[in-house]
């Protein structure tokens, strides 16, 4: 490292390879919210030795460089290899204990950030007996920048009757074909099953991407999921640690209703 304290200006911001921090460039300020850096707009600057990696502050360059930043760092003059995806250091993968709660690559569709800059997760759950391949290719098709897409299917929470496909919970009585009550105790349980089953899955996501950069984007049966979810992290969060937010498309609140009047602390 040329000198620990040596930065230049650069024309082209993204955000602080460190802490995130964003910077003034607008063309940034149109991706999902960081919430975190909310009230620290900056000027970046860029490492002078690589000219690679951008930082807030000196203090953001030295504990970068401490953190690893130090073995990758190359002089402009000498030519960098190519890296591929997996082994750019802007892109994440999804944790081991992740995967093993999924058990098998066909319960989930990851794709990372088109930038390549997985900063942002957007989980999206699909309807009652769809699937999560349409979801993931209707992320993909927004292309919405800083963001990875993890698509989850419904097969490890309920299966459907008649070959109908799967679930998040139960919203039906099947044995008569009647439409279960929103305070019936059997769709309660399913969905407060359901809640508990994802929330265990954003634990394990949360060891790459801290909770406020995780969004959820739910259709129908995903939506109400996505949102009692969303919702539970509020009512039972620790720290200050919520989730980025939920995005719903015909589906809404459920479940919490007796804590509707509820004031978030």
């Amino acid at each position: 490292m040329a000198s620990s304290n040596s930065l230049i200006k650069t024309s082209t911001q993204h955000v602080c390879d460190y802490c995130q921090s964003l910077s003034t460039e607008p063309s940034y300020k149109t991706s999902l919210p960081l919430p975190n850096q909310s009230q620290s707009i900056v000027n970046l600057k860029r490492c002078s030795r690589c000219h690679l990696v951008r930082y807030c502050s000196i203090r953001c360059q030295k504990a970068h460089w401490k953190a690893g930043h130090k073995a990758v760092c190359l002089p402009t003059s000498i030519k960098a290899p190519t890296l591929s995806p997996t082994q750019n250091p802007h892109v994440r993968l999804l944790p081991p204990s992740f995967t093993n709660l999924l058990q098998e690559k066909k319960n989930y569709i990851f794709v990372n950030s088109a930038d390549l800059y997985d900063t942002n997760l957007l989980i999206l759950l699909h309807g009652a007996g769809d699937s999560s391949l349409p979801f993931s290719k209707f992320a993909t098709k927004l292309a919405l920048p800083q963001t990875t897409t993890l698509a989850i299917s419904a097969q490890l929470f309920e299966k459907l009757p008649f070959e109908l496909g799967f679930t998040y919970f139960n919203e039906m009585d099947y044995n008569t074909g009647h439409k279960l009550q929103c305070s019936d105790p059997k769709r309660m349980k399913s969905l407060q099953n359901a809640v508990e089953k994802l929330s265990k899955m954003i634990r394990t996501l949360s060891e790459v991407w801290i909770p406020e950069r995780i969004f959820l984007f739910g259709f129908s049966n995903g939506a109400c999921l996505a949102m009692e979810t969303a919702l539970s992290w509020s009512y039972n969060r620790i720290d200050s640690i919520v989730l980025g937010g939920a995005i719903c498309v015909a589906g809404g609140i459920r479940y919490l209703e007796e804590n509707k009047d509820a004031k978030l602390t």
